[in-house]
């Protein structure tokens, strides 16, 4: 994800997401793995688009920092050593037919 934010940052300075730039050039973007983490923020998170094309390289790094924090806690109290749960997503979970 962070290489991919740089790689757009780099893209964004080019002009490559702008549609009225005779450069910009994406007519298709595919991803595996990693970079899906990223796509779902640059395509769906207005201010993680935002960071990348307007912002800076410290504000993308920040906000970057900010997001792996934010995913860090929904880790907190993962034990493998006690059964399985939801955790903070328990919610979510309830939702689903399987049952963890």
């Amino acid at each position: 994800m962070t290489a991919n934010s740089a790689y757009s940052k780099v893209f964004s300075q080019l002009k490559l997401f702008d549609s009225s730039s005779e450069s910009a050039g994406f007519d298709t973007i595919a991803m595996t793995s990693g970079a899906s983490w990223f796509a779902s923020q640059f395509f769906f998170s207005e201010p993680y688009y935002d960071m990348i094309v307007n912002g800076n390289t410290a504000s993308l790094a920040s906000f970057t920092q900010a997001w792996y924090e934010a995913y860090a806690t929904t880790q907190d109290g993962i034990n493998p050593s006690q059964p399985a749960s939801c955790g903070p997503l328990e919610e979510v979970c309830s939702l689903t037919s399987l049952s963890i």
